[in-house]
């Protein structure tokens, strides 16, 4: 089972806010929703329920809130907070008026109700070489790997901060915790990283940038690692996205030789800030012994990328495993905050 994968996406941009409601011939105290908002406001109603439902089997169950169908805790304070965020209340020429989210904040919000999430699995993204000056962002990844035989499930989430000094370095902090066939969290390790974009889309036609990487372990091996991004637009609507990352380990239980990977992503936006795509991962173990296609970590699969409002973003993906030493299903659901 794979119980280390890492690297950081740039998942945050802008994007329209919800439109207020108007009703020239409403009266006063008249409230207009079209369905769009409707379901939005059904939807922020059964969170609440929800939420308390999953509280209840968490208690009762001591089940991982990912794990059980009944537990709905974390994707409903996430639906909460992005809800709290887009919806606003105001008074406008003594008519009440509600700023409702979308259908696409809608479709957003289900869906991270349905992804099950939760194993030290592929925490990992096709990330952008993009640095905007002035950046700070928060996220959030969860990733799960379901019980195979005889690999137990296998949780892991991770938060990291980061900060952009100017147009071309960033800053970022990250932490992970992973849990194993349903047992405590354990911290695994804290990661610092630095990112120089030294390409830009504006004057070479595409972007690309370096990171730099130092892990510090905790029952792990240490390790220092270099990636390459490069991303591109290309003809209406689609971007291809490839990463290098080689590295080595250090300390107890480091692998000889140099760790290598490759990844790749293409998607298309399809409108109203909604990406789909494909991307694929690729462990091509060490330079001292890279072993044959199946005794490699490939993995496979749909991504869904949407942005909500002016700050928040989410991904919700799934990749298959294609060799045999990969696993064979990894649900990872991204929610990030822009400051």
């Amino acid at each position: 089972m794979k119980l280390e994968s890492v690297s950081t996406p740039k998942l945050l941009s802008s994007a329209s806010a919800a439109a207020s409601v108007t009703n020239s011939g409403a009266s006063p105290d008249t409230q207009s929703f079209d369905a769009d908002r409707l379901v939005v406001a059904v939807w922020s109603w059964l969170c609440p329920c929800s939420l308390g439902y999953g509280f209840f089997d968490l208690a009762a169950r001591r089940s991982r809130l990912f794990c059980r169908p009944a537990g709905l805790a974390f994707p409903t304070l996430v639906s909460l907070a992005v809800v709290a965020e887009s919806s606003l209340l105001s008074l406008s020429n003594g008519a009440r008026q509600v700023l409702m989210p979308s259908r696409r904040t809608g479709v957003v919000l289900l869906a991270c109700w349905l992804v099950p999430a939760a194993a030290l699995a592929n925490t990992g993204t096709v990330f952008s070489p993009e640095v905007d000056a002035g950046e700070r962002a928060a996220e959030y990844r969860g990733s799960y790997v379901p019980e195979d035989g005889a690999s137990p499930d296998v949780y892991t989430h991770r938060l990291h901060y980061q900060h952009a000094f100017d147009d071309q370095w960033r800053v970022r902090l990250i932490a992970l915790q992973r849990s194993v066939d349903g047992g405590s969290f354990d911290y695994r390790y804290t990661r610092l990283e630095l990112q120089w974009q030294y390409l830009e889309d504006q004057s070479a036609g595409w972007d690309a940038a370096l990171r730099f990487e130092a892990q510090l372990g905790n029952g792990t091996p240490d390790r220092l690692r270099l990636a390459w991004t490069g991303k591109v637009d290309v003809g209406a609507g689609w971007q291809l996205r490839a990463n290098a990352l080689i590295g080595r380990q250090f300390g107890d239980g480091a692998a000889s030789g140099l760790q290598m990977e490759t990844r790749a992503q293409a998607t298309y936006a399809i409108g109203n800030g909604v990406r789909l795509g494909l991307e694929m991962f690729n462990g091509l173990n060490t330079t001292a012994d890279t072993g044959s296609f199946d005794d490699q970590e490939h993995q496979l699969g749909p991504i869904l990328k949407v942005k909500l409002g002016k700050s928040w973003s989410i991904n919700a993906s799934y990749l298959a495993g294609i060799s045999d030493a990969a696993d064979d299903g990894d649900w990872r659901l991204i929610i990030a905050r822009d400051f």
